[in-house]
């Protein structure tokens, strides 16, 4: 018989969730501590929780981040940034060490371009870069058409990070989502922007390739700001698929529905589809992860717009099923036992190894 005891190992990857904010009032409680969640060890309600990861060392909303790691593929580091109210944007990192892990959030690093807020990124080139982009700079009504790149420094630098200047968006953006394929271009999927003075949102997507050509891709079925998405992997069919989540368009539309877009080895696509009322509750502002195995999206947190802002603890996992007596697939959602301890919207997600957290 397994005890409780053997049962109560965290199992890898974790789930770290930081930053965000609980109430309208901004930056007033935006959530300064952070979680981890052992989402694959169903013995979890018996075997408490992880201890928590780092804080990050002042309150940040709609903030960003990965885990990243060196060029030589030795050390990595969890790499979150975002703005101190209104002043400029900073990274901070927690390294894993031989030893075990640095549990603590030093050495922040200015980023280029100041404030950037409701941006989004991805990481990048194997691993080792995380791509931030868009976003609001220091005027709420001008969205940023610039990006950076922020690698791990060689241990022989001063700096623990490096932050680049990355290339120009195709046009200024913020509220958007970003992922990248396999064959190494990006995909920047809906967001706002501006026309003249009044801002739009928007359903369109953009391919970009690292040769800095732009392309149209389709359009989805809404417009959908603060929206969350990923890509999932199919094993025995050998492709991609883009999974969209939440948000919010035109008179709330859109915050319960998922689209899904295929996308084959030569990133031929085809256009999107649309499931209405599929998430488990409607969400804007949430993030999301992909699991280890690249076929379920966990999305985390969020807000609920509907008549009073509510901010979600719970955790919905989507994946892919076989359409019964029917040909293709479609998504399907359900909440999983997990929680937040907080409600929280606008939050950064990544999975982390083990080595990175304490639990049980």
């Amino acid at each position: 018989m397994t005890t409780i005891a053997n049962s109560c190992q965290a199992k890898s990857p974790l789930l770290l969730v930081a930053t965000g904010k609980q109430t309208d009032d901004d930056h007033e409680d935006s959530t300064l501590a952070s979680e981890v969640i052992d989402i694959k060890n169903e013995n979890h309600s018996v075997c408490g929780s992880c201890k928590d990861f780092a804080s990050h060392p002042f309150k940040i909303t709609q903030g960003y981040g990965g885990l990243i790691q060196s060029e030589d593929g030795t050390r990595k580091a969890v790499v979150i940034c975002g703005q101190e109210a209104d002043e400029g944007n900073q990274c901070f990192y927690s390294n894993e060490t031989g030893s075990g892990p640095d549990m603590r959030m030093v050495h922040g690093v200015d980023m280029i371009w100041g404030k950037r807020e409701s941006a989004a990124s991805v990481v990048i080139n194997n691993g080792k870069t995380l791509w931030i982009t868009g976003g609001f700079g220091t005027d709420w009504d001008v969205h940023m058409q610039t990006s950076e790149y922020v690698s791990l420094a060689p241990t022989t630098s001063t700096s623990p990070l490096v932050i680049e200047d990355g290339p120009p968006l195709i046009h200024g953006m913020s509220g958007h989502c970003l992922v990248q394929s396999r064959s190494g271009q990006s995909l920047f999927i809906g967001g706002e922007f501006n026309i003249l003075i009044d801002p739009i949102y928007a359903s369109s997507t953009f391919w970009y390739s690292n040769s800095s050509n732009w392309s149209l891709g389709p359009q989805m079925h809404y417009e959908r700001v603060n929206l969350c998405c990923v890509i999932l992997y199919d094993k025995d069919r050998d492709f991609e698929l883009v999974m969209v989540a939440g948000g919010i368009g035109l008179d709330h539309q859109g915050a319960k529905s998922v689209e899904f877009l295929y996308i084959d080895g030569d990133n031929d696509i085809n256009e999107w589809l649309l499931e209405e009322e599929a998430l488990c509750d409607a969400r804007e502002g949430a993030d999301g992860v992909v699991d280890a195995d690249k076929t379920h999206l966990i999305l985390v947190g969020g807000r609920l717009r509907e008549f009073h802002d509510f901010y979600h603890k719970t955790l919905c996992s989507c994946q892919m099923v076989k359409i019964p007596e029917g040909e293709g697939e479609k998504p399907s959602c359900k909440l999983l036992d997990q929680e937040l301890r907080i409600g929280r919207a606008f939050l950064t997600a990544m999975l982390i190894p083990d080595s990175f957290a304490n639990c049980y």
